[in-house]
């Protein structure tokens, strides 16, 4: 019985880690994403001003 309860156990300790890493992962990529996204802001705000002048 104690056996299965310890199986049951690392197997949730495994899907947290693996769900940490997801999360990690995610949160990662939507910050690259963020800072291309204002990359490409600037470099446009950048070519009205240059328009402008």
């Amino acid at each position: 019985m104690k056996r299965k309860q310890r199986l049951a156990n690392s197997r949730v300790e495994k899907n947290k880690k693996s769900f940490n890493f997801i999360k990690f992962a995610i949160a990662v990529s939507s910050v690259i994403g963020f800072l291309t996204g204002i990359a490409d802001f600037i470099k446009t705000v950048i070519e009205i001003i240059k328009e402008l002048n």
